[in-house]
């Protein structure tokens, strides 16, 4: 793709823009925003490194390519919202507008790179504005190990003494703001600071690549400076009579004709790519032996599809809302528009708006029709109306939702939620989540409108709608086939699509799994998925030290279902639910109440007939805090009469039933608190096939 890249000057930006040339993209021009008083170096922004900026106009010398900058003046960050949406003068506005210039300047512009590492304020800011341009952002060190990152910098960057023939990265301090580093460390490259700052982290946690603000850099080189350089020197120095510790460079510069001999393929032929697969999860991977015998044969069934009505159902403050399928409608269109209007009907007649919807689970019976039925989702929870964090999402395939339905939504409304209105949007003051819109080789970007995952902000447990995952490649966005050499293709999605759930969790910091769904599309990839599941829950501790720090997981937590496709032609996706912690106690909670609340925290189970009668339940996670306690239980069927027990709980509790339409299994069609989830086998977390699969929650 060919992309502009936003330049402060600094070392980030500079880095990113190697990878996304790496990645095969075509670097066509530069972006950047500067103080409206050009006199100014310091703006109070909450964005963009302004300092130093007066020495990026020399960059469209150094390499021939379209600058296109903007001003922005003081006090513009009007939106200091995490999760950024459209605010009147904010300076993302100011960035906005640079980037319609650069749309009409540039032919065929299509990405825009960024240097984000650790912030999630200025990620959140470039891909929603790439969003509203229908540009796509790549953001190669988000999430980077800090550390790693600098020592992958210094060993593209120009060393002592070295002759500038040759186009490498140099880049130099230009401001400190941080103990141990002062007025000295001005000037001084990456290699050259490179130790000073590790033992800066070590003793005091200074942040190796400067994310806590200890530091400025400006890069005077780079592989991509193909038509020149710029020699630096100090003009004068700031700060050397103030007590903040804070010390600035004012830099002057010579640009030096140079015309690189080499290509920019050569130039960065040694520059360091993290592997798909982390070295812990290439272990697990290589930990996966399954056994002639464990291979699964489809069962002869004669195929039925299912009908269900919509169940409303609320347990505590969540709104579970099922089952929703057309009920007029003669194209995918106007199919899918009757569900989303149906789902409008029931928001507004409880008063409740699309931005409280936290999950949604969506059936589509023919995998082609996606792109239809997304564009028309995605318009229903469009930013403009919602504001950020769409929900999050799982979406399969499954042609046994009826011959001609077309699709089936369900969703999961927080009815608690506190609503803000600002220019026709309905904020949702009460979500937080994760939604990452750019390329990165962190994780998987959503590839429809929802978020990777949603929590409620209030939650002290913090329960976490984790979207399903697919074994996608996230530098490319390409689905895997083998990860290395011997190693299948079964594994290789298995293995990578878990890696991205595990991710998800680990970054929002929720690794206590709750409920976990793995969709396979093929009966084939049931061995390979149980056996990573156990690896990945209990067995790798104890054969690797890699794995020694993750706690250790409840395997049964897992319910395995075959689907009839997946997105991408994927051969398996995770998805579930996790949370912080299964208990919360309130520090300021009296010390005698909460003991009392232990003490007969066994007695209000054991007078709970709604769980006592789920005897085949499998697993029970009881998530608990001071003014709450929920429970929620995955568990399978094997009878009939183990169905009537679910069914006699509900709507009491909500219920998701995976079950196969062609099975001997009678379910009526009305059934209240229940989500009829058709697919065409169930598994346990062995493997072992099941005549249904559950996941019960319920207050208790």
């Amino acid at each position: 793709m060919k992309f502009i890249a936003l330049v402060s000057g600094g070392k980030d930006s500079c880095y990113s823009i190697l990878h996304s040339i790496k990645q095969g993209h075509e670097l066509v021009a530069l972006g950047n925003l500067h103080p409206y008083d050009e006199d100014q170096q310091e703006l109070d922004s909450f964005m963009f490194q302004t300092v130093g900026h007066d020495l990026v106009k020399w960059y469209q010398q150094c390499t021939q390519l379209p600058l296109i900058r903007r001003a922005i003046r003081p006090e513009s960050s009007k939106n200091v919202s995490l999760n950024y949406y459209p605010t009147e003068t904010d300076e993302i506005e100011d960035l906005l507008e640079l980037l319609i210039d650069a749309q009409k300047k540039v032919p065929g512009l299509e990405a825009v790179n960024a240097g984000a590492i650790l912030s999630s304020y200025q990620r959140t800011r470039v891909e929603d504005v790439c969003s509203r341009l229908g540009l796509v952002s790549l953001s190669y060190l988000w999430q980077r190990d800090q550390k790693d990152l600098m020592s992958e910098m210094c060993l593209m960057s120009k060393q002592s003494n070295e002759e500038n023939v040759t186009p490498k990265m140099d880049a130099r301090l230009i401001k400190t703001a941080a103990i141990g580093l002062d007025g000295s460390s001005l000037g001084k490259s990456l290699p050259q600071v490179f130790p000073l700052l590790q033992r800066l982290n070590e003793r005091f946690e200074v942040h190796i690549c400067g994310e806590g603000g200890e530091f400025e850099t400006m890069v005077f080189d780079a592989p991509f400076f193909k038509y020149g350089y710029l020699e630096p020197h100090v003009l004068r120095i700031e700060g050397a009579d103030n007590f903040d510790g804070v010390y600035s460079a004012r830099m002057g510069v010579t640009f030096v004709k140079r015309e690189s001999q080499k290509t920019i393929e050569e130039l960065l032929l040694n520059l360091p790519v993290p592997p798909v697969l982390e070295h812990r999860w290439t272990e697990l991977a290589e930990n996966v032996c399954i056994s002639d015998e464990a291979s699964i044969k489809p069962t002869s069934k004669t195929a039925q599809t299912h009908t269900a009505q919509t169940s409303i159902n609320k347990i505590g403050y969540m709104l579970y809302v099922s089952n929703l399928s057309p009920r007029t409608g003669d194209s995918v269109e106007s199919k899918t528009q009757d569900v989303i209007n149906q789902l409008k009907e029931i928001l507004e007649g409880n008063k409740l708006f699309a931005s409280q919807i936290m999950s949604s689970s969506l059936l589509l019976e023919k995998m082609v029709d996606f792109s239809t039925v997304n564009a028309l989702y995605n318009r229903f929870f469009q930013v403009r109306d919602n504001g950020p964090l769409p929900p999050s999402r799982a979406c399969v395939g499954s042609n046994l939702i009826g011959e001609g339905t077309t699709l089936q939504l369900s969703v999961v409304v927080d009815t608690a939620a506190v609503i803000t209105e600002h220019k026709g949007m309905a904020l949702n003051m009460s979500k937080d989540g994760l939604h990452v819109q750019g390329r990165s080789f962190w994780a998987p970007c959503n590839i429809g409108p929802y978020s990777q995952a949603i929590w409620k902000k209030e939650d002290p447990n913090r329960i976490s709608f984790i979207s399903g995952q697919i074994a996608l490649v996230p530098a490319t966005m390409e689905l895997v086939s083998s990860l290395s050499p011997g190693l299948g293709e079964d594994i290789s999605q298995a293995v990578l699509a878990l890696r991205h759930f595990d991710t998800l969790k680990r970054t929002i910091d929720a690794e206590v799994q709750v409920t976990t769904v793995c969709y396979v599309s093929g009966n084939q990839m049931v061995p390979a998925v149980a056996k990573v599941w156990a690896l990945y829950c209990t067995e790798m501790a104890e054969i690797s030290d890699a794995w020694f720090d993750k706690a250790l997981e409840d395997p049964r937590s897992l319910i395995i279902v075959k689907v009839s496709e997946l997105p991408r032609q994927a051969k398996c996706e995770w998805g579930g639910t996790v949370c912080n912690k299964l208990s919360v106690v309130d520090e300021d909670q009296d010390d005698h109440a909460t003991e009392i609340d232990d003490n007969n925290a066994g007695k209000k189970e054991e007078d709970n007939d709604d769980f006592l009668r789920i005897t085949s339940a499998s697993y029970q996670a009881t998530i608990k805090n001071s003014t709450s306690s929920r429970r929620v239980v995955t568990g399978y069927l094997d009878s009939q009469e183990d169905f009537e027990k679910i069914a006699k709980s509900c709507p009491r509790l909500q219920a998701t039933l995976f079950y196969s339409p062609s099975s001997n299994l009678s379910v009526s069609e009305g059934l209240p608190g229940i989500e009829l989830y058709p697919v065409e086998q169930v598994y346990d977390y062995e493997g072992k096939e099941r005549l249904a699969g559950f996941q019960l929650t319920g207050e208790s």
